[in-house]
């Protein structure tokens, strides 16, 4: 409230904590009539709530760190069909082949939960592989932990991966062989052919581009 309604007004009354304060102590605001807020500065401080932090980052945990609770437990079993040997993931995929299951909107891969109910922690840098083959499968007696090594391996051995073993092309003694086989006047190319090596790398043999420390 107003002390005075002349322009030699030089404190008024704070209508929160009703004391008489000087004009300084108020924060300027054109909208009223003395061209000061209505509150002083002090409680406009106070009640100054906090901003909410936006964009907040969501808490990262990892599958480990999950809680195992009987709520989770029953969500999670609750999404699979277990009438056959390989117990099929009902509820959503990625790319639908592996199941996803959301525990405080972080999203895992089904198999990977699975195995962490039944089994408990999963080694660290450790993946889990399918026996049975079948990405949507969540039957734990399905499931194994391995290296990446192992992944890669079960892939190829499946026939899952384009990546296949490094094959030797030449030995010393093959080397010896097209060399021979060449200075005797029989063309590169036959030579490839007949002995399963690719014409370039017969070529650069020839040509001592490689194995050049071998002798004839």
């Amino acid at each position: 409230m107003l002390l005075l309604c002349d322009q030699s007004v030089t404190a008024k009354c704070c209508c929160r904590c009703r004391r008489l304060q000087s004009l300084e102590n108020f924060h300027r605001d054109s909208r009223k009539s003395d061209g000061r807020a209505g509150a002083c500065k002090e409680c406009k401080k106070k009640s100054r709530k906090p901003q909410l932090q936006r964009n907040r980052i969501r808490p990262i945990f990892s599958i480990n760190e999950m809680s195992v609770t009987p709520e989770v437990e029953a969500r999670f079993w609750s999404c699979v069909d277990s009438s056959g040997d390989c117990w099929l993931w009902l509820g959503s995929k990625i790319n639908g082949r592996y199941g996803k299951f959301s525990i405080r909107r972080r999203e895992f891969t089904a198999h990977r939960v699975s195995y962490r109910l039944v089994n408990g922690s999963i080694p660290n840098g450790m993946h889990i592989l399918h026996r049975c083959d079948n990405p949507a499968c969540v039957n734990p007696s399905h499931l194994f932990a391995g290296t990446n090594q192992d992944n890669i391996a079960d892939r190829v051995a499946k026939g899952r991966s384009n990546r296949q073993p490094k094959k030797v092309y030449t030995t010393i003694d093959q080397v010896k062989e097209i060399r021979a086989r060449r200075a005797s006047g029989e063309k590169s190319g036959q030579i490839a052919k007949s002995m399963d090596i690719p014409a370039n790398r017969v070529y650069s043999i020839v040509g001592r581009k490689v194995w050049k420390d071998v002798e004839d």
